[in-house]
């Protein structure tokens, strides 16, 4: 690159093409030489719009390649690193695409925008990418610099994803990143009811929808509502319709999954309604919820019946995602 630099300080023409139709710059990055682009992108901005004879942006080259070195050059270069490839994908969306760590790195330390959402069909970001793709290495790159919280067209958050498709690794990841467990997208009109507004589905409402006992242990272990009530919309021949609102212990309840049942009552006895009779429910489920009531009736300690008579205050309330999460009243 040494040489390189001399030249351009003597005016060498950079845009003199070989018999391949190929300039000096266009040769730097075919041969991988970052130092090169480097001092050429400085002297010729221009040359990074100017695509590649396969009709792509340099950067997007240097992305396809798995090239960080190369992309670095284009950062220090002062290049946009939002500059989309074609209508949709941007340098960040493509590096995802790929999954390569490193670019993914270095393109987030560079300033790409690592919450931009693609503008087709659904609108999701980078980090919804990476979780749909199952790679736990590249949502633990992006998740420092993303909002974690953020939903897509079909109000669904990269935890909601990462719970839908059982990527435990991924649900473990963002958890620990400090994505919001019980956080939804707004509120939806029942149909046929349109003045009234109900919450829209939580990740653990995710978790007994889909049946992921695997992602609700590691849910309820990071202190989700477990009062929170949510109804669904009919979005796909894949998700069911619920058309009346329900916390998490009547999903689970409706759905027959003891094996939810039996989790939320052991974490939790309060988010058993005591207005309900459960005379609807299997068997197994109603001899569960019998043995919870009577579990709060006979707590067996102080420090026990103080924890379920708080959790049972806080429970539908706004104040509970105020507060700091409070221990399980039960050994999982």
């Amino acid at each position: 690159h040494e040489c390189v630099a001399v030249l351009l300080s003597a005016g060498a023409n950079v845009m003199v093409e070989n018999v391949r139709k190929e300039n000096a710059f266009l040769i730097a990055l075919i041969k991988n030489r970052p130092e090169c682009v480097k001092l050429m992108l400085l002297k010729r901005p221009e040359f990074s719009i100017e695509r590649t004879k396969d009709g792509i942006l340099p950067l997007t080259d240097a992305i396809r390649n798995r090239w960080p070195e190369m992309i670095e050059a284009f950062v220090q270069a002062g290049c946009d690193m939002n500059a989309p490839e074609g209508i949709a994908l941007t340098p960040i969306h493509l590096a995802v695409e790929v999954g390569h760590v490193p670019s993914v790195e270095m393109l987030v330390r560079g300033g790409a925008n690592a919450s931009s959402p693609l503008s087709l069909p659904t609108g999701a970001t980078p980090l919804m990418l990476a979780v749909c793709k199952g790679r736990a290495d590249v949502v633990k790159a992006l998740a420092q610099s993303c909002d974690l919280n953020y939903f897509d067209k079909l109000g669904r958050s990269a935890l909601y994803m990462a719970v839908k498709f059982g990527y435990l690794q991924c649900v473990h990841v963002l958890l620990s990143a400090g994505a919001d467990p019980d956080a939804y997208e707004g509120y939806y009109p029942i149909e046929g009811q349109l003045v009234q507004l109900v919450p829209a589905p939580t990740a653990i409402h995710c978790a007994f929808l889909y049946n992921k006992p695997d992602e609700a242990v590691v849910l309820i272990q990071s202190g989700c509502n477990l009062h929170f009530s949510a109804v669904y919309e009919k979005q796909g021949a894949n998700l069911d319709v619920l058309l009346t609102s329900q916390t998490p212990l009547a999903l689970g309840c409706s759905r027959e999954l003891t094996w939810a049942v039996e989790l939320l009552l052991t974490t939790d006895p309060t988010v058993v309604d005591k207005t309900e009779d459960y005379n609807w429910c299997t068997p197994v489920i109603q001899r569960l919820i019998a043995k919870a009531k009577a579990n709060m009736q006979n707590a067996r300690t102080l420090k026990e019946l103080c924890r379920m008579n708080i959790r049972e205050w806080l429970g539908g309330k706004t104040l509970f995602n105020s507060v700091p999460k409070l221990p399980l009243p039960f050994a999982l």
